[in-house]
């Protein structure tokens, strides 16, 4: 369920058709999948300094790094 609508906000961010496939849209509306999003928070959320702007663009790059292995 989540999965689908999810996919309806990628294709209308990618401007893409339905028959563009899921990952595809995903990848071109440049969103990572949610549960690599949660994991990241509960890394933000377990550390000190989770307000420093430093400390959340590294781990947005730790969470584009998974994606990219997936």
């Amino acid at each position: 369920m989540l999965l689908s609508i999810q996919r309806k906000a990628w294709l209308r961010i990618s401007s893409g058709y339905r028959t563009m496939s899921t990952m595809a849209a995903q990848v071109i509306a440049g969103i990572p999948p949610v549960t690599l999003l949660i994991e990241e928070r509960l890394r933000l959320y377990s550390r000190d300094d989770a307000k420093l702007r430093t400390t959340r663009l590294l781990e947005r790059s730790t969470t584009l790094e998974k994606w990219q292995r997936v």
